[in-house]
């Protein structure tokens, strides 16, 4: 049987070494853990007081915790994680310890602050920035819980470790917000920057009054970081779009700072070393630059974006950064970096599935290449592929593969090492699957066999090549190589797309519209073959082949106003997998029957049938995963472990590992769990 198994998603870098492998430590489980890629962007890095403990969040509110100094990461659940862009995290000195973390929430009236104790375990929203966004966070270091916040509508302060605020910046100051960056005096609570989307801010009596610190600023620039000189408190940087700043003035005046090309890059983060006044490192938009000398001069130390620095509080020669590429950790107080990816799961994969022997899953907005390749499941390989949202292997051939993203159709002859564009339909690509071609006994898949065994039978030498007017001259310059064809034999491709089915063809026009009755023209969102059927839907409709598209049995609707999901098929059952809920039926076109067991109606994001084992099916619904040994018709759940309120939207199961099943986790990666340990 082929297994052609959708990547499709419903929702429409650098690494450890060249070929980057990306590995985790993975034992036998009895429950879901994250099973990599991991790696991806990273927003803010935190250390706390003890050495060794610290914090990372991806801009999207994944956040992430360390006890061993990054050497392996661990998910933490937090009420608005992918609903929400996470500006600041915060972990000031107080007793029992406590966590702040400031957002922009998706939903307007949620709060843009929350707190929770040092492990993380409960989190609570805090009210006085219910219907904000906090961007900006700093603790004064001369006495516990007095804490400032910088919102979109200004500077709020704190007095009692963040149980009660007051706003302390004028409220009709348009200038004064949003308020991206701050930092206190370090002797002196009344003082207090605040870097703006234009320009920065003083005060010098506790919010009382404000003035404009921008002399020597470039006009209009985004303060993304204040850090002032514990020792030297007049002395102060800046980073800003427009590079980098220092004041010798306590702000009143402002010098650019240059000694590096690099130096001119817009500038999200700049600090110095706690353990070494002049040693300064400022995160720029093209990698982090290392000063010895206090800022005269900059070295490159480390490559791509750098949103945020810190350092170990027990030993400052250790350095930790948070950007683009990724959380990098340095031992030699900066001088070289080495990833800290284990367990920090933060790319944007969008796909998983299993082919010629492989797992794939793909990763939007990935700058080297957005396809993963792992032979076990423990271990991936970064490929140059794009990152696709289907991929299927030919039948018999299984190092061909054929991938899509959303305009564009691919091969690859050699198992994904190299990939090939071939030409695709002028839509938007959902589905992909790809079919053994019919052969008929006069056909032309027979006609080439024949011809094929009739050329090995006759001479295999090489006429010479003619000299004359179909010769190429010497010097003269090449044809340009032909665009690559769709196969014309041994398979037929499909796709699901914005204008409906298509499959591959052999004529001039490579692809012929394949109309489906039931669907009146929608656009197609999913598309699976099970070997012998195939099965279709648009979200409002679905229908299945056995005939290769000459005719069609639509599926009746499982309940009123269900939308359809995904289908799968084992010898005579269906599965439907919809917005109310997992239905089964006995064949095509008989009634449906909700499913027994722990599923219930709510929504039914995934379903598929086990690679190798007939009887074996599993489902998803937010959260849970679900298991049945019957063909569908009883269900168990399955242990959540870290797998906990995600949404699942594609199962997999390798047939080399007929005991693991693998789960893509909406914005969390790819999971994996023992399925047939109790």
């Amino acid at each position: 049987m082929t297994h052609n198994l959708p990547l499709r998603l419903r929702w429409g870098a650098a690494a450890v070494s060249a070929c980057t492998l990306l590995a985790a430590v993975v034992s036998p489980q009895t429950e879901w853990r994250p099973a990599g890629p991991f790696g991806g962007p990273a927003e803010v890095i935190l250390t706390q007081a003890e050495s060794g403990h610290l914090w990372a969040a991806a801009r999207n509110g994944l956040l992430f915790r360390s006890t061993n100094g990054g050497a392996r990461w661990h998910r933490v659940a937090f009420p608005l994680e992918l609903n929400c862009t996470l500006h600041a995290l915060l972990s000031p000195a107080s007793d029992p310890p406590r966590l702040f973390a400031g957002i922009s929430p998706r939903h307007p009236g949620a709060s843009g602050l929350y707190t929770t104790p040092a492990n993380g375990l409960r989190w609570d929203p805090v009210e006085a920035f219910l219907g904000r966004q906090v961007w900006s966070l700093a603790e004064f270091p001369g006495q516990p819980g007095i804490i400032a916040a910088g919102a979109d509508d200004g500077v709020y302060l704190s007095r009692d470790g963040g149980k009660a605020w007051s706003r302390i910046s004028p409220a009709g100051n348009a200038d004064l917000a949003p308020v991206v960056a701050l930092a206190f005096h370090p002797a002196d609570s009344r003082v207090l920057y605040a870097g703006t989307t234009h320009l920065p801010w003083r005060t010098t009596d506790g919010g009382a009054t404000w003035q404009s610190i921008h002399h020597g600023m470039l006009d209009d620039s985004d303060v993304f970081a204040i850090h002032v000189d514990p020792e030297e408190p007049s002395r102060i940087l800046a980073s800003a779009c427009s590079g980098m700043y220092r004041s010798t003035d306590g702000g009143s005046r402002w010098v650019r700072l240059a000694g590096s090309a690099d130096a001119s890059y817009r500038t999200y983060a700049i600090t110095q070393s706690p353990g070494d006044p002049n040693l300064v490192f400022a995160g720029t938009s093209h990698g982090l630059l290392r000063s010895a000398n206090g800022g005269a001069a900059w070295r490159k130390v480390l490559n791509g974006p750098v949103k945020s620095i810190a350092f170990d509080r027990g030993n400052p020669a250790r350095v930790y950064t948070a950007g683009g590429t990724g959380i990098h950790v340095s031992d030699d107080a900066g001088n070289s970096f080495a990833p800290s990816t284990a367990g920090f799961a933060a790319r944007s994969t969008v796909s998983l599935a299993a082919a010629a022997g492989s797992l794939w899953t793909a990763s939007a907005y990935d700058a080297r290449g957005g396809l993963f390749q792992s032979l076990d499941g423990i271990a991936w390989r970064q490929t140059s592929g794009p990152a696709l949202l289907a991929i299927a292997s030919d039948p018999a051939n299984p190092a061909r593969l054929f991938g899509i993203t959303s305009r564009s159709l691919h091969t690859s002859p050699d198992g994904g090492r190299t990939w090939t564009t071939l030409p695709a339909p002028a839509a938007m690509l959902h589905g992909l699957a790809v079919l053994p071609a019919p052969v008929a006994a006069n056909g032309p898949a027979a006609r080439k066999s024949a011809a094929s065994r009739t050329s090995r039978k006759g001479s295999a030498k090489r006429l010479p090549r003619q000299k004359g007017r179909g010769a190429r001259r010497r010097g003269a310059p090449r044809t340009a190589p032909a665009p690559a064809r769709i196969p014309a034999g041994g398979i037929e491709l499909w796709l699901a797309t914005s204008k409906g089915l298509y499959k591959s063809g052999t004529g001039a026009d490579p692809w012929s519209p394949l109309p489906v009755p039931s669907f009146e023209g929608r656009p197609v969102t999913f598309l699976a073959f099970d070997g012998a059927r195939l099965m279709a839907t648009t979200g409002k409709a679905a229908a299945v082949t056995s005939d290769r598209g000459r005719s069609w049995i639509p599926l009746p609707p499982p309940a009123e106003g269900a939308e359809w999901y995904q289908l799968a098929a084992r010898g005579g059952a269906i599965l439907a997998a919809t917005s109310h809920g997992l239905f089964r039926a006995p064949g095509p076109g008989l009634p449906w029957e909700r499913t027994s067991g722990s599923m219930g109606s709510d929504t039914a994001t995934a379903v598929v049938f086990h690679a190798t084992r007939p009887d074996v099916a599993f489902a998803a619904r937010l959260g849970r995963v679900f298991a049945s040994v019957d063909g569908g018709v009883n269900w168990r759940a399955l242990p959540d472990g870290d797998l906990d309120q995600a949404s699942v939207h594609s199962l997999v199961v390798m047939p080399g590992q007929p005991h693991l099943l693998y789960a893509l986790a909406y914005g969390r990666g790819v999971y994996r769990i023992d399925w047939e340990k109790p």
